[in-house]
């Protein structure tokens, strides 16, 4: 969960300071957000543990095709595509033409080999990646996932500017299409990891001096001890290689600059005291007040944990329902939440209603899939709206649900401490003194961890210690990975507090993390006694190591079913019981929102993302994207 997202104060607060900016319509303004949590991992295919970092992903690299607000797929990485169907000979495929782009380098083009390599990792049996469920279409991909099939078998091909994807068979290309909006289906360029990789890890994406992007802003520079972070203009987004041998850069992207400044502990004290000295000095770091009124647009991603601050913003802010809820996730493996019945009694004490209204912008989860999903085939009806019988958790915690809760816990021993581990944020920080303190109320010993930055890698690199932009020689730095996204991958923890991300519009991505087969985190292999060869492998569970023949079977329906009316009612059923089960705890619908004044430009994806691209201050907003065009 973040501190909501982009709050955009242009003219709400800062009208003093930016009213001399009336005729400033131009291009490469600068734009400057104060944003929420520090992000440490820049890789698209992972980043899906904290919204902060999935609306960040969406600004640096660009996938297939992009899902727009109203619904609609449009033109990403694509330029056009076409289906080829062969009934009598069993062919069906996907043609996709990719456009002339570069990467942020300007050397390099993006080729469909990026796309094959980004693609065909995240299918390899020994890589962890939820994000795996969004290829199952694709011939061979879940054998090949399952270690049942070479890699060489999956059914991709890439042809310099030509990707061609085979399936299994007919399917909803319509729905596939909005999978590949999915910015963790982004391409990656295979050299740049294989420069920045040692035995035991992969910190190409925590390094900016190994960071290969190719969205609409690149990243320029990142200061991990300060907390600036700066994207710049991708001056080669959408440019030919003709145009840049002319010398000429993109006309795709309007500001030069998004200057970004992390949270601290210094925030809500500085917030609550004077917003507009609070911005002075924020600002002033960089640069002077006239500096500032002649080049930037202020923009502000971040509230401190107080209800009537953002009840005042409430009537005004556009309100998007993002596609995460944030969640607790047990684990099973361990006593006691290796007990059904205490996951369920530590849920049942939760008082959804009671969280959501201090946070203003949530909303009392019940149910796992977030309300931005949508249900079948048709556009931006919500999974959320076609849930029929009762509530599938409490959102209310009565004296009832503690009654109940405390039954469920007549023959468990409490006395073993547990241990909620946290993002280091004044949300998260709120919401796990709560929940402690209810827990502890059913007899437990709750121990709460926060953490930021967790796990130290030693890795060469070039540049300095807390600034990777500062290329120098080659040393050893200490490059950081995200608390949670680490215990989330490694399953070290007792409960993890995260935002559970969907990946895309399609409930069964998520629903798929939970299946013992088929939630994308593949085989680890056994290396026999002399360290040369793997002899065995085993199956990677959830990291909640929650694992349940029923539950496999209900989602082995769905996979099979390829109506997608008839798919979503199986998974409304795999959903209620999951929860009746409950290896995962949703709390919070998350929301962003955004109030907005005299800002052109600005506009939002189809996943509640602000998207820069064109934002200036008092321009017109440029014409929307044509959906994505098919070829005859």
């Amino acid at each position: 969960m973040k501190k909501i997202v982009s709050l955009l104060l242009v003219a709400v607060m800062l009208v003093g300071m930016i009213g001399t900016l009336s005729g400033c319509g131009k291009k490469n303004a600068e734009i400057r957000i104060y944003v929420g949590d520090q992000i440490y991992d820049f890789d698209p295919t992972l980043a899906f543990v904290d919204d902060n970092a999935t609306r960040i992903m969406s600004l640096i690299y660009e996938p297939l095709f992009l899902l727009k607000e109203n619904g609609d797929v449009a033109p990403g990485l694509a330029e056009s595509y076409k289906i080829i169907e062969d009934e009598e000979k069993g062919i069906y495929q996907m043609e996709i033409q990719l456009r002339e782009t570069y990467w942020n380098d300007g050397k390099n083009k993006v080729l469909a080999d990026d796309l094959y390599f980004a693609w065909k990792r995240i299918l390899e049996p020994g890589f962890k990646s939820q994000a795996a469920p969004l290829l199952y279409d694709v011939k061979n991909a879940t054998r090949v996932k399952q270690g049942d099939a070479s890699p060489d078998e999956i059914g991709l091909e890439s042809n310099k500017d030509v990707f061609t994807i085979t399936f299994e068979g007919k399917i909803d290309y319509e729905a596939f299409l909005r999978n590949l909006t999915s910015v963790a289906l982004s391409p990656i360029r295979e050299t740049k990891v294989g420069k920045a990789t040692e035995p035991d890890t992969e910190y190409w994406a925590k390094s900016v001096a190994h960071i290969a992007t190719n969205g609409p802003f690149a990243i320029r520079s990142w200061n991990k001890l300060t907390g600036e972070f700066t994207l710049q203009k991708n001056e080669y987004y959408h440019v030919s290689e003709s145009n840049i041998e002319d010398g000429k850069k993109t006309k795709d992207v309007t500001p030069s600059f998004l200057q970004m400044q992390w949270t601290d502990e210094n925030f809500e004290a500085d917030y609550m005291d004077d917003m507009n000295a609070f911005l002075d000095d924020t600002f002033n770091n960089l640069y002077s007040l006239t500096d500032v009124a002649e080049k930037a647009i202020f923009c502000v991603g971040a509230m401190p944990m107080d209800k009537d601050l953002r009840l005042e913003y409430f009537e005004d802010a556009e309100i998007f329902d993002a596609l995460s809820t944030y969640s607790f996730v047990f684990n099973t493996s361990k006593a006691p939440f290796d007990n059904e019945n205490v996951r369920r009694a530590l849920s049942m004490v939760i008082d959804r209603e009671y969280l959501a209204e201090e946070l203003v912008f949530a909303k009392p989860a019940d149910g796992l899939i977030s309300p931005a999903v949508w249900d079948s085939v048709k556009k931006k009806v919500s999974f959320r709206s076609q849930h029929t019988g009762d509530a599938l958790i409490n959102t209310k915690a009565t004296d009832a649900e503690f009654e109940a809760a405390i039954a469920l816990l007549d023959d468990v021993d409490t006395s073993a401490p547990i241990v909620l581990t946290v993002r280091d944020t004044v949300e998260e920080r709120f919401i796990a003194e709560y929940v402690a303190e209810k827990w502890s109320e059913l007899g437990f010993d709750v121990e709460t961890n926060y953490v930021l930055a967790d796990t130290e890698v030693w890795a060469k690199v070039k540049g300095e210690p807390g600034r990777d932009a500062d290329i120098g020689v080659d040393k050893l730095v200490t490059v950081l990975d995200d608390g949670i996204q680490a215990a989330y991958i490694s399953g070290e923890f007792d409960v993890l507090g995260m935002d559970y991300n969907m990946y895309s519009t399609n409930a069964l991505t998520a629903l798929c993390g939970f299946t013992t087969l088929w939630n994308g985190n593949g085989l680890e292999y056994v290396i026999d006694e002399e360290g040369e060869n793997p002899s065995t492998s085993e199956i990677q569970l959830h990291c909640s190591g929650f694992s349940d023949p029923a539950y496999d079977a209900i989602i082995e329906r769905a996979l099979a079913e390829k109506d997608l009316t008839k798919r979503a009612a199986i998974l409304h059923e795999a959903e209620a019981y999951l929860l009746s089960k409950m290896p995962i705890v949703p709390v919070l619908y998350n929301q962003n929102y955004y109030v907005v004044e005299k800002l052109g430009g600005l506009d939002f994806d189809g996943y509640g993302n602000p998207v820069f691209t064109h934002a200036r201050l008092k321009a017109n907003v440029p014409t929307e994207e044509a959906p994505a065009k098919k070829e005859d």
